[in-house]
């Protein structure tokens, strides 16, 4: 026992020395490659080679050596590789000068396979080199993909590869399935799959579509692989973004033109129209055709007018509306209950939510549900199978399976609870289309909606404000908004009440609603006056029950930042005394 004993402690010391050497070492290692004298020595002399190089007109021989030397002790290190850009100036040099940057990459590949800095310099070095070899740069992707399959950095340098060395997509195609064959859980391979398809299968009628018939192949992979392994979330992922590949058509829903407070028409579409595109509109009989550019995405674009374009007479007319390569002609009538000193016309189809599939794709989809509710039953805890049966009834017939849909969304809190801030913002924006799609299915037109009632619905965010154009009266209240973003799209808001909530104030861009004249944000968490500066046009405002009104004199300072209030509270401002100064505001 006594052997056994000291044999044991002998290799257990062995082991701890031979520990102990391998942390000293990468001490010692991360403490050279930290180590700032050693740091500014490589550099510098990386900067005299360079000086000696322009004083010669060419590069020393040695100048990689510190480059090497430090990036191969730490190639974490990202300064060392724009200072090797500096030497790739050379025409005659530049084949061996590539050939050496390629040399260090690979090495420090070797060490770090997952380093931006490595990945992005070797892009660099190959897009500046004389005669690039493509294919052993494909070679390399694929042993580092065998090793690793799922190394993003290693995927998005062999899409830059095999863009420039003009491989098929068809191939590359075949070799993500191998890849997603051999490991589902591949999010890379799945990835790269959605960028390939639409060059692939490109829809006739949509230029960033994929056509209907390989849509549904991509729904039976995705589906064997989130069956074969239901809680590995890639699988699920692309599954998602099969069902958003459902097209569309770009349609206007709602066109406003109004005189007051200055000549500006609105213009919302069922969809975001992409950066860089131009909106038209003509009005009426006008020659003229009004555009607008936007850098970004926005379903909602803002013309201002010139009083000349607005129409004279009181009747209908029409504005024809271009974006892109469609046109689309809107009627527009007279507003009702508006203002005599004003004149506003609307017009436009109303929100349409969701999408409209064929019955082959109805077909499919209708299996893959079936399919879901059977593995739910099998693993009711699975928040991907939770989540996909939601999409799917959603996609199927969303506004039928309302109940259901909001019932699911509660149980993903429940699941998933540490996400689900996430999944109240989703029922939030569920909650407001079933309200909004109820109001039309009434019978309404954009005409006609000028209420909207979202209190006590437990909303967490505010959506499809550039669908509430003609909104005057928006009931938000006993809900658990935090901010009202996105709440200066309600152009024709004039009374907003958002009591008991959990605002601190209102957001950038609320100066925009130059109508609003009442605002109710009673129970909330307001504890500054310059949280409300930006809505000066205001003459109703209550406040009760804000951690503002707890604080001496509050009430002239609020009065300071808005000079228009009229009421406050349940009290009558006097303007007379108002203009004296916050110190001597009576109020009565």
């Amino acid at each position: 026992h006594k052997n056994a004993r000291t044999s044991k402690g002998a290799q257990l010391g062995r082991e701890g020395r031979s520990r102990a050497e391998g942390e000293s070492g990468e001490s010692s290692r991360l403490q050279r490659a930290n180590d700032p004298d050693f740091y500014q020595a490589c550099v510098g002399r990386e900067g005299r080679g360079s000086s000696e190089a322009d004083s010669r007109g060419a590069h020393p021989e040695p100048r990689h050596f510190y480059s090497v030397e430090l990036q191969e002790r730490d190639p974490h290190l990202p300064p060392l590789f724009p200072v090797s850009h500096t030497h790739l100036t050379s025409e005659e040099e530049a084949l061996k000068a590539c050939s050496v940057e390629q040399s260090l990459t690979q090495q420090c590949l070797r060490v770090n396979p997952k380093s931006y800095c490595i990945w992005l310099h070797r892009q660099w070095v190959l897009d500046h080199s004389p005669r690039p070899d493509w294919t052993h740069e494909i070679g390399l992707c694929d042993l580092f993909l065998k090793y690793d399959e799922r190394n993003f950095h290693c995927w998005d340098y062999r899409r830059f590869v095999t863009s420039k060395a003009a491989v098929p997509p068809s191939e590359e195609f075949s070799f993500t399935y191998d890849k997603i064959a051999a490991n589902f859980s591949n999010y890379s391979a799945w990835h790269y799959r959605s960028k390939l398809l639409p060059l692939l299968h490109p829809s006739p009628d949509h230029s960033e579509g994929v056509a209907e018939t390989a849509l549904l192949q991509e729904h039976e992979l995705a589906q064997n692989a989130f069956f074969t392994d239901p809680s590995d979330q890639s699988a699920w992922l692309y599954h998602r973004w099969l069902l958003g590949k459902t097209e569309r058509p770009t349609a206007v829903v709602c066109l406003l033109i109004r005189s007051l407070p200055q000549p500006e028409a609105f213009v919302t579409f069922n969809q975001p129209i992409k950066g860089a595109e131009t909106v038209g509109m003509v009005v009426a009989e006008s020659p003229v055709l009004l555009t607008e550019k936007s850098d970004w995405p926005k379903s909602l674009w803002r013309f201002p007018l010139s009083d000349d374009v607005i129409p004279s007479n009181e009747g209908a007319f029409t504005v024809t509306v271009v974006f892109g390569e469609s046109r689309e002609v809107v009627s527009l009538c007279r507003c009702e209950g508006e203002e005599e000193e004003g004149r506003c016309w609307v017009g436009g189809r109303g929100p349409v939510f969701g999408s409209t599939h064929t019955a082959a794709t109805s077909s499919v989809l209708a299996a893959e549900l079936d399919s879901c509710k059977e593995l739910l039953e099998m693993e009711p805890d699975n928040k991907w199978c939770i989540l996909t049966t939601l999409l799917l009834l959603q996609a199927l017939d969303w506004l039928a399976n309302s109940t259901q849909i909001g019932d699911m969304f509660r149980r993903l809190c429940e699941v998933d609870h540490y996400r689900q801030g996430y999944y109240q913002d989703m029922l939030s924006r569920f909650t407001i289309e079933c309200l909004v799609m109820g109001v039309f299915q009434d019978g309404l037109s954009p005409v006609s909606l000028s209420s909207l009632d979202l209190s006590g619905k437990g909303l967490s965010r505010l959506y499809h404000t550039d669908y509430m154009l003609t909104i005057r009266t928006l009931n938000i209240s006993n809900n658990q908004l935090c901010s009202l973003n996105h709440i200066e799209n309600l152009v024709s808001l004039e009374t907003l009440v958002a009591d008991n909530n959990q605002l601190q104030g209102l957001p950038p861009g609320t100066e925009k609603l130059q109508m609003l004249k009442v605002l109710s944000i009673r129970n909330n968490q307001v504890a500054d006056p310059r949280q409300l500066h930006c809505v000066k046009v205001v003459k109703v405002l209550r406040l009760q029950g804000n951690p503002l009104c707890d604080s001496q004199g509050w009430e002239g300072l609020v009065t300071k930042e808005l000079t228009f209030l009229e009421q406050l509270n349940d009290l009558t401002i006097s303007p007379e005394l108002q203009l004296q100064g916050p110190e001597n505001i009576l109020l009565k």
